[in-house]
């Protein structure tokens, strides 16, 4: 016979079985080894879902979170990560996940997306949010969430042999590499020891697209996290850093995550060098894809990806409205942003890397 739920579950059958009784609870530690098994185990478990992302949030930002558990007697049946994120501008809301391309439900079955999705609008309304919002990377989603549209993501397989890589590319995108390779002297080095120089640029990038910086200390407790499931990869050019990634990786996959790189430097096409040897690097370590993130559809990151050789998949964003009656728009493409965006690229480096972490728990 199915357990009892506790008070607050949300309870309903899966199946015309009797006995067969799903209920969601929030996280315990408990739950904790059967959710990373779960993440692991399911295609739709990513990096964003496992554990360590919601604790290097929560080590670093004021942030709570609000993670359920769908359970059949002792056995996961599916997840959902959620945090509760407050915005003076839009009130507060409920996000799978902050600062994550990917999160929302993953489940073995329909009903018990069903029962999550419900567990995730009472959420929002006990947090009195403004809206829900699941970064799913696949369909079908939520029901009563609607889904929006906008960004894509960018996956592909790695050869077995690193040097085949190169061939990969489009011919401009390779030749670009090429010439990187032969005419600018150009190396690389891997390693944490090496995250203060990478988060120098990394604010510089921010501070030249107009947008603020995640603290330093985020950076430093995702590499703690991790341990070699994330790894930062600096280019130097005449022994000077010119370009880094901070780099996750998970389940076979490689996923350049967050990068910086200095303007004049551009010219030495130290980006296509970079992403060709972090591909090498992939391939020699045995992983057999390489996940090139999310961007916005028609922004200078989408076309750069499709001009590597990589096809975009659009997204499946859900959102449930709770108290809002619309959708804030928090992307750097909002022109009420236009002239916060150009007071913020003229700043002085010093002031953009004290503000940013403060302002960026506004843009999860």
């Amino acid at each position: 016979m199915a357990s009892r739920p506790l008070p607050g579950e949300a309870t309903y059958e899966p199946g015309p079985a009797p006995g067969r009784e799903v209920s969601v609870r929030t996280l315990a530690t408990s739950d904790e080894d059967g959710w990373e098994r779960f993440v692991t185990q399911l295609d739709g478990g990513t990096f964003f879902h496992t554990l360590g992302w919601k604790r290097a949030i929560e080590a670093c930002f004021p942030f709570r979170s609000k993670y359920l558990v769908a359970r059949k007697g002792d056995e996961i049946q599916g997840i959902l990560p959620l945090f509760a994120v407050k915005n003076p501008f839009i009130r507060g809301t409920l996000v799978s996940v902050p600062f994550g391309v990917y999160g929302g439900i993953v489940s073995r079955t329909e009903e018990t997306s069903n029962g999550l999705s419900e567990a995730a609008i009472r959420t929002a309304s006990e947090e009195s949010s403004s809206y829900c919002e699941l970064r799913q990377m696949d369909g079908p989603g939520a029901p009563r969430f609607d889904r929006k549209n906008g960004y894509a993501t960018f996956l592909r397989d790695l050869p077995d042999d690193p040097e085949k890589c190169l061939g990969m590319l489009p011919r401009k995108a390779r030749a670009a590499a090429r010439q990187a390779i032969k005419r600018h002297g150009l190396e690389t080095s891997f390693g944490g020891e090496q995250l203060e120089e990478f988060y120098r640029l990394f604010v510089m990038n921010k501070r030249h697209l107009g947008s603020p910086v995640l603290p330093l200390r985020f950076f430093k407790a995702l590499l703690d996290e991790f341990g070699d499931r994330a790894e930062i990869m600096m280019v130097r050019y005449d022994q000077q850093p010119v370009a880094g990634v901070m780099t996750f990786y998970h389940k076979g996959c490689v996923m350049p995550y967050y990068s910086g790189a200095l303007q004049e430097y551009e010219k030495l096409q130290i980006n296509n060098y970079m992403y060709l040897r972090l591909m090498e690097h992939g391939a020699r370590g045995g992983f057999s894809s390489f996940d090139f993130g999310r961007s916005r559809v028609d922004s200078g990151s989408y076309r750069f990806k499709r001009h590597q050789g990589f096809e975009p998949k659009e997204l499946y964003y859900q959102y449930f409205l709770h108290k809002a009656t619309e959708l804030p728009d928090l992307t750097p493409s909002n022109p009420r942003f236009r002239i916060a965006e150009e007071v913020w690229k003229r700043l002085p480096a010093p002031i953009v890397r004290t503000l940013g972490p403060f302002l960026i728990r506004y843009f999860v």
